[in-house]
């Protein structure tokens, strides 16, 4: 994974400032435990990157993220949140919609190597082709990025003040969408392994309204069968001008075909390739969020 520069924010000073009704203590740079750089940004990092600060504001899907830690994929309900539509959001009981596969295992029995989260979600796909291949259509993989390469992103684990706020370069997450329904399984997140799309947007990248543009996220979509034939990695990115690792690599072989193309799932410019198609926030959360209006 590339590294972001750390120079390119200012860290000379710490406050702290009310963002989306949370609070975000400074906390300096560190180089990320996913190997590429991750800013755990000190207060006049987030005067750059915030353009305005709220308390109680609506993340993306409509809703404020104080959300009862309990709302995770058994379907229950959040807490003091306003779905897209105004209403409250649609987490079904166990009763009303057949309980979802479980297509992978706990997070902790997954493959996983730190800083190479690309590889990891392609380790997580090919285990569903393996075992649940049927489901696999149901499957999207989404890079998350911007022409900055610097996506703040909450609910982090490598993040280093209360709200768990990190800044990225890239980051690479598994989407599981086999109705109206929706989950996230994300290995870098503090939240359930999975956890419902509603709840995951909304405390992970709560709103744009509330960042400067250019720290703006962006999505390449890619279905799950598409990145498991196509995705190619020499993982030249994570070697230093010396030839040493950033971060030491996984202990299987490199997933390569001759051509690394890492760069062009990772490219935001682009707005359709051979790979996906990219989505704003907004149009993502419109195309996997679909609650369900219940009687």
């Amino acid at each position: 994974m590339t590294r972001a520069k750390s120079s390119d924010m200012d860290t000379s000073t710490t406050t702290t400032n009310s963002v989306s009704g949370g609070t975000v203590g400074g906390g300096g740079v560190g180089v990320s435990s996913m190997g590429r750089a991750q800013m755990n940004c000190s207060g006049s990092s987030k005067d750059k990157m915030v353009a305005s600060t709220t308390n109680n504001s609506s993340s993306a899907t409509g809703a404020s993220s104080n959300y009862s830690t309990s709302s995770s994929v058994g379907g229950q309900g959040a807490k003091n949140s306003t779905s897209a539509t105004g209403s409250q959001p649609a987490y079904p009981s166990a009763e009303l919609l057949p309980k979802l596969k479980s297509i992978l295992p706990v997070a902790t029995q997954c493959v996983y190597t730190p800083c190479y989260c690309e590889e990891n979600v392609w380790k997580l796909c090919d285990s569903i082709r393996k075992d649940f291949p049927s489901e696999l259509d149901y499957c999207h993989v989404a890079f998350i990025s911007n022409p900055k390469r610097m996506v703040p992103m909450w609910r982090q684990k490598s993040g280093k003040n209360e709200e768990k706020l990190a800044l990225w370069d890239y980051h690479v997450i598994l989407l599981y969408n086999p109705d109206e329904r929706c989950v996230v399984y994300d290995m870098e997140s503090d939240l359930p392994f999975p956890t419902h799309f509603h709840r995951y947007v909304s405390e992970t990248f709560r709103t744009e309204n509330i960042l400067q543009p250019e720290y703006h996220r962006f999505f390449r979509v890619v279905p799950a069968s598409r990145f498991l034939s196509s995705f190619s990695s020499d993982r030249k990115h994570m070697l230093r001008s010396d030839g040493t690792w950033i971060k030491p690599p996984p202990n299987y072989p490199p997933i390569f075909n001759g051509v690394s193309n890492l760069e062009s799932f990772l490219d935001m410019t682009t707005p359709k390739n051979e790979y996906g198609e990219i989505f704003s926030l907004m149009e993502l959360v419109r195309r996997f969020y679909k609650p369900r209006q219940l009687s």
